[in-house]
């Protein structure tokens, strides 16, 4: 004789009033998925390659992402999810980029440290940094090996608060 789910001890006023909570609180954890499920998808593809450009004056060799200098800014919303595509095009480095002060909980390899939580993007290969963004903030993103980021591999990052969410701070505006 095999043992039955919920057998004899239970009365079945009390199975079907179980029964009962476990399908209430399924419906209510589904539609908070549904409301509070209205993140966005933000895809970058980018190619970092070595540019002539004049930053203090002087022309010299920097970095660059997708011929810009500093690199473009990222801007989401928190909850978000952040997707960059990058391709290495320098010829004689590889390349990580490290996002300052943004949690990869769940996504370490994101982290772009070099030799400690990913392998340098080699010389024509790809990599697909995909993180989600969880508190607002205004964050930096930067080379992470070698001397990329004083070569100008750098660029903003801003987080604004949740679709829905109060600003916690009173400001004038923004830059």
């Amino acid at each position: 004789m095999g043992t039955r789910f919920l057998g004899e001890p239970f009365s079945r006023s009390f199975k079907g009033a179980l029964m009962v909570w476990c399908i209430l609180l399924l419906l209510i954890q589904c539609s908070l998925a549904a409301t509070s499920n209205k993140s966005s998808h933000h895809f970058y593809k980018w190619e970092v390659e070595y540019m002539y450009w004049s930053p203090d004056g002087l022309e010299n060799v920097v970095m660059g992402i997708n011929g810009k200098f500093p690199g473009p800014t990222i801007r989401a919303r928190a909850g978000d999810t952040v997707h960059v595509q990058l391709k290495n095009k320098l010829h004689t480095e590889g390349v990580v980029i490290h996002w300052h002060g943004i949690r990869q909980k769940g996504t370490p390899w994101a982290d772009g440290t070099a030799s400690i939580s990913q392998c340098a993007i080699n010389p024509g290969e790809t990599f697909d940094y995909r993180f989600t963004v969880d508190r607002a903030g205004t964050y930096f993103y930067h080379g992470h090996y070698g001397m990329q980021r004083s070569a100008g591999l750098y660029g903003s990052l801003i987080v604004d608060v949740a679709e829905g969410e109060k600003e916690p701070f009173q400001y004038d505006g923004e830059f």
